[in-house]
């Protein structure tokens, strides 16, 4: 059974912190800065005052100077002061501001946390739920809905691999409906990553058999765009249609799911890791389908183009050597069921 895919543990999660946390300072630190400031500019003014005083450049004859220019060094000191009033309040100001937006943004970081963190409890939980599902059920009537019920949760919430190593489980002991696994499996086939599509495209290979239905025909992920498969993922595919059409005898496929069939191989030869196979599986499928129509069928024009394109496609050479598998031994026992002669013929 495939393993959960990785996912972070709930307990380890990364510590959230604004990233302007450490780009501003404190408030009291503002203020210290604004008093030592304020302490060197007294300091230095003080000084220029004596040294001129000293050296004579400004001689004090009357008190009535040195009352005015008393008065308007403590004006000018007063002036000073507001003014550095005034800029330690802005500083404050814009000091809180930061801080309530570094609060702010750390309050949001733990709330995306949480809800990370409870998002993936549900995962765990639903996946835990799952694999109860998948045991033995009292009531066989429900069991198999409440197994498709689990496997199509477990895809919703992102957990497509573990839903396919479920799937690959249950299916091999009949217990899932046909068109639940083929849902999942086609949505692991449209998904963009190479790996999801190797998994779903080798189990639908591997349950090939299991696509048929009672009707005659067969269910297919046919949502899904061969040419956005990789190259693994459409040989492994189109092996799976070749094994549906050889788990029923030749004579037992109506006529419109071997059109199906039909259409599906002219798909994969769009693909340029299975156009020759697919090319070779649509010339025995139109030549045999040709053989048992007449010559004035509406249809037979389509069985003649397709089989004229398959034929200019297998003259450009087989491309087994990047296939590998066991395309050549399907294609092989395709050719054989469809000439096999039968009690009908």
């Amino acid at each position: 059974m495939a393993h959960l895919r990785s996912q972070n543990a709930l307990g380890n999660g990364t510590e959230t912190s604004s990233p302007r946390a450490e780009h501003f300072l404190p408030p009291w630190r503002y203020a210290v800065l604004l008093i030592c400031f304020t302490i060197l500019f007294f300091l230095l003014l003080a000084g220029g005052l004596w040294l001129v005083n000293h050296f004579g450049f400004v001689e004090i004859q009357k008190v009535d100077d040195s009352t005015r220019i008393l008065a308007a060094i403590i004006a000018l000191a007063g002036s000073l002061a507001g003014s550095l009033a005034t800029l330690l309040g802005l500083l404050l100001k814009d000091a809180m501001d930061h801080r309530t937006l570094q609060l702010k943004e750390l309050t949001e970081a733990q709330r995306a946390q949480e809800a990370r963190a409870a998002e993936e409890r549900l995962r765990m939980d639903t996946c835990v739920k799952a694999v109860e599902l998948m045991g033995p059920i009292d009531d066989g009537s429900s069991a198999d809905l409440r197994r498709a019920g689990a496997l199509m949760a477990l895809n919703s919430l992102g957990q497509t691999e573990f839903a396919l190593g479920l799937l690959d489980e249950v299916w091999s002991q009949n217990s899932v409906p046909p068109t639940t696994a083929v849902l999942l499996i086609e949505n692991a086939l449209a998904s963009i990553d190479p790996s999801l599509q190797n998994g779903a495209a080798a189990t639908l290979r591997k349950h090939a058999e299991r696509l048929l239905t009672s009707d005659g025909g067969f269910v297919w992920p046919k949502a899904v765009a061969v040419d956005k498969l990789c190259l693994q993922a459409a040989s492994w595919t189109l092996e799976a249609l070749i094994r549906c059409l050889l788990a029923r005898e030749r004579d037992h496929w109506p006529a419109e799911p071997i059109n199906d069939a039909l259409v599906l191989a002219v798909q994969f030869m769009s693909h340029s890791g299975t156009r020759s196979p697919a090319a070779q599986a649509a010339n025995v499928i139109s030549t045999w389908v040709l053989s048992r129509i007449e010559r004035d069928d509406p249809s037979a024009a389509f069985y003649a183009q397709v089989l004229q394109t398959a034929d200019s496609i297998i003259s450009e050479g087989p491309t087994f050597a990047t296939q590998g598998g066991s395309m050549p031994i399907l294609l092989d026992s395709l050719r054989s069921w469809a000439s096999t002669p039968t009690g009908r013929e």
